[in-house]
């Protein structure tokens, strides 16, 4: 996975090394490995979800702003870099389960209430409680659909 430069990147962008990158990265540890040693250096494969968010807003804060915030926070929690659980990276192969973004949502500034989730599977279109992610695989947030309830509406 290339560097990421939070000034000047976007956590929609989907990081992908280039041609140049996976080259230099396979000759640095070509040069180092044991003779009977393979050395075998790929990109990273993507697994593309979605996500839909209901939740109740606080009495503070604009609409905009926290539907902002949900989508960001999310963005960071699943980035390859920034993310997962101490934000030092979402690991290869670690499944995102839904509860996992229950808690990001609920910790949003505005949030009061996460009232329902769903994460959606892009590759097959359906909604599933988590997403399978294979040992070269990360995690990829297509879009974030967030939609405000109405208080009375959950009583």
């Amino acid at each position: 996975i290339p560097k990421f430069d939070e000034s000047t990147s976007d956590y929609r962008e989907k990081l992908t090394p280039s041609t140049e990158l996976l080259r230099r990265v396979r000759r640095y540890l070509d040069e180092r490995r044991l003779v009977t040693t393979l050395v075998n250096v790929n990109r990273p494969r993507y697994v593309d979800i979605s996500v839909k968010v209901d939740v109740i807003r606080a009495s503070t804060g604009s609409p905009e702003k926290v539907k902002r915030e949900i989508e960001r926070a999310l963005r960071v929690f699943l980035h390859p870099i920034r993310g997962g659980r101490g934000a030092k990276g979402w690991p290869f192969g670690r499944n995102v389960l839904k509860m996992d973004l229950y808690h990001v949502v609920e910790e949003v500034d505005g949030v009061e209430f996460v009232d329902r989730i769903r994460l959606i599977d892009e590759d097959h279109n359906i909604l599933v409680d988590q997403i399978k992610i294979g040992p070269d695989e990360l995690p990829y947030l297509v879009e974030v659909d967030v939609t405000e309830k109405a208080r009375e509406k959950l009583l």
